[in-house]
């Protein structure tokens, strides 16, 4: 599976939910990026690496942290934050990423971080952004989805690419057979598993696959 490291950045983040997930999943590297370093700080969880130009976070804060932690790059980039977290777990050997708070009120940003993980999935490595109520990652390949492992109530699937080719439901309150998921339409929306293990077979395409917990 290779090892795994959660990257912490600065959307919307709520430290019990982070320290919750901490108990259910460890990690093998955490990185930490900009102002979320202020959560990170206050459940005294202690990076590996802090990553940004640190716009947003408290000096005096960063100080208390050890040089050779701190990935200091410049505010006139041409990359987030984000990715240059991103960049720097791909570079040190991490194929399982979870990052949180990567989706929050900045809309842009929320969108930047989910076609991130197109560049993470063409770099042979698997990433998922997790907040309270969601779970979001791709699939290129048909899969499976365990009722008991599911996130929350709800599953949908979002072309990323243009079309999904030949998509095949089973285990769902609703089926489908071999149609093709456009991009331009909402047709995987809000669906729910009612068998032990629920099936997505397609043959052509990448899915967004959102597990959510909202009604």
């Amino acid at each position: 599976m290779g090892k795994t490291a959660w990257i912490v950045t600065g959307g919307a983040l709520s430290p019990e939910f982070l320290t919750n997930e901490l108990k259910l999943c460890e990690t093998d590297c955490l990185i930490v990026v900009d102002g979320a370093l202020e959560v990170t700080h206050t459940l005294r969880l202690f990076p590996d690496y802090i990553v940004g130009d640190f716009d947003t976070v408290n000096q005096a804060l960063l100080e208390y942290y050890e040089k050779d932690k701190i990935l200091r790059h410049n505010p006139e980039k041409d990359q987030t934050d984000t990715e240059l977290a991103v960049e720097t777990a791909l570079s040190l050997g991490y194929r399982q990423l979870r990052l949180f708070g990567a989706v929050g009120s900045r809309m842009d940003h929320s969108l930047a971080n989910i076609f991130l993980l197109e560049k993470i999935k063409k770099q042979q490595a698997d990433a998922v952004i997790y907040n309270e109520n969601n779970k979001l990652y791709l699939k290129e390949r048909s899969f499976f989805i365990k009722k008991e492992a599911q996130y929350g109530k709800y599953v949908s699937l979002l072309p990323l690419t243009e079309c999904v080719k030949n998509v095949t439901l089973s285990g769902f309150k609703y089926s489908l057979s071999h149609q093709t998921f456009f991009r331009d339409t909402t047709l995987g929306i809000s669906n729910e598993i009612t068998e032990e293990e629920a099936a997505v077979s397609f043959s052509d395409g990448v899915f967004i696959v959102v597990e959510s917990k909202d009604k």
